[in-house]
């Protein structure tokens, strides 16, 4: 394990996700964990994504994002702690929404995950687990498959979180509409899109590298 590899290890944002996500460190953070890590801190930067998505990317993988359980805390108002989506689907009783709730024990948020990702991960070996979205992609697929997953849980957390500002249930046909929409520009790169071929996508034309 290189000093790198030890850095990430180090950072109080990847204990927090690894432990949030039912991984507490320890055995199961290996050397695989920190490449794991390494490769979901890439995600945010790359450039074919949209700067709200990148911007979105970095506070989420650094746990800056600032959900109902924390701005109750900084207003002193307890009573606007509960989970958006668990109010809006009248699920009881209502969790605090911070970011080990919303992102791992949601209901809602664990229902349209495992709906999209199972349709999206078909034909590729693994399941979809929504530890998945607080850690990245698992190490077992090749690196161009492993670019495409983290770019799928980054955007897919993104939307989740403008739902929850919108105050609305996310919708799985809305979801899908802007992901087509996302891709449809990013094939224009030819970095992704060779990623996207190897993930067993159809290809796109253009490139803006």
């Amino acid at each position: 394990m290189d000093s790198c590899d030890k850095r990430v290890g180090e950072l109080t944002a990847t204990k927090s996700r690894y432990f949030w996500s039912n991984g507490p460190l320890g055995a199961e953070y290996t050397v695989n964990s920190y490449e794991r890590e390494k490769l979901l801190l890439q995600t945010w930067n790359y450039s074919f994504l949209y700067n709200e998505i990148r911007d979105f990317g970095f506070k989420f993988v650094y746990n800056l994002l600032k959900l109902n359980a924390a701005w109750a805390r900084i207003k002193n108002e307890e009573n606007i702690a509960g989970c958006t989506f668990c109010s809006l689907s009248r699920t009881n009783p209502v969790e605090k929404e911070n970011l080990q709730h919303f992102f791992n024990s949601c209901n809602t948020v664990n229902e349209i995950s495992k709906t999209y990702f199972d349709k999206f991960m078909t034909g590729q070996g693994i399941e979809f687990d929504i530890s998945f979205l607080m850690r990245g992609a698992p190490t077992s697929l090749t690196k161009s498959k492993i670019m495409i997953l983290n770019i799928e849980i980054i955007i897919f957390c993104f939307l989740l979180y403008k739902y929850k500002y919108r105050k609305k249930l996310p919708r799985l046909i809305n979801i899908e509409f802007y992901f087509s929409h996302c891709r449809f520009n990013m094939l224009k790169n030819s970095k992704y899109r060779r990623a996207w071929l190897g993930w067993g996508g159809e290809g796109g034309v253009g490139d803006d590298d």
